[in-house]
């Protein structure tokens, strides 16, 4: 869990791998909100920002990872 990995000084990567979220709640940011705060956790000691990596599998988890690179200045690829 993130517990274990808030002691790795400096991830080089991380991975978004996916999101559910129940048709009625979507549209509100919640799958943003939620990776933010943990890539936070995962990163707040790290001098080095990780890359995030992503494989789109939706037009909507496309825009989630970008979504997330910006709010966060994280450099993004995506495996196609």
């Amino acid at each position: 869990g993130i517990k274990e990995l808030q002691d790795h000084k400096n991830p080089e990567a991380i991975y978004l791998c996916a999101a559910f979220v129940k048709e009625r709640y979507r549209g509100q940011g919640l799958s943003t909100v939620s990776f933010v705060k943990m890539i936070e956790k995962i990163t707040k000691k790290g001098k080095i920002k990780p890359i995030l990596f992503f494989e789109g599998w939706t037009e909507e988890g496309k825009k989630v990872a970008y979504k997330v690179a910006k709010v966060m200045k994280l450099e993004v690829m995506e495996r196609k």
